[in-house]
């Protein structure tokens, strides 16, 4: 299980749902079975209710005692979503998804579709207050080595060079 887990607002726990995923052997009843070295493929149906952006991991580790590692999942189309490893030890392998709501690149696909939408010289006041918002909630539940680096990301969208703090 990674390290840490944060607890999320409840507006944004139930919103996500994860089905139909594959490789499955009789609803995992039986264990996947692959040779060494094979591309172990995996592949779920991930779903939001609405159009806001996922965040979808696969958490995998060989063994009982092994570290996890966690791999993107990548969206293919039609709430399709894929990860991949590599079985390059012979055992037992576990794996679990995992899958959020990322109010992040949510904010900032919407920022630039507003700003696509306006002239060039737009002030964005409200969406950018929004975007600091979320940056300073993600400060205060990252680690003290970070939180600051983070807050003054969201002292720079609230400024002058928002564009540039952006990251367009």
């Amino acid at each position: 299980m990674p390290e840490r887990l944060v607890e999320l607002p409840s507006h944004l726990r139930r919103r996500v749902a994860v089905d139909r995923v594959e490789p499955d052997v009789d609803g995992g009843r039986f264990p996947l079975k692959r040779v060494r070295g094979d591309e172990v493929v995996i592949e779920a149906d991930i779903v939001c209710d609405g159009h806001d952006e996922l965040d979808c991991r696969l958490h995998v580790r060989h063994g009982e005692t092994g570290q996890w590692a966690e791999l993107p999942l990548v969206c293919t189309g039609n709430d399709r979503w894929r990860a991949s490893f590599i079985a390059d030890r012979i055992g037992t392998w576990h794996y679990f998804i995992t899958a959020r709501v990322d109010a992040f690149a949510t904010w900032k696909r919407d920022l630039g579709r507003r700003l696509e939408a306006a002239d060039a010289a737009a002030e964005l006041p409200l969406e950018l207050a929004a975007g600091a918002r979320i940056v300073e909630a993600a400060a205060h539940a990252a680690p003290p080595a970070v939180a600051a680096e983070i807050g003054q990301f969201a002292v720079r969208l609230r400024g002058p060079a928002w564009r540039e703090a952006r990251g367009d």
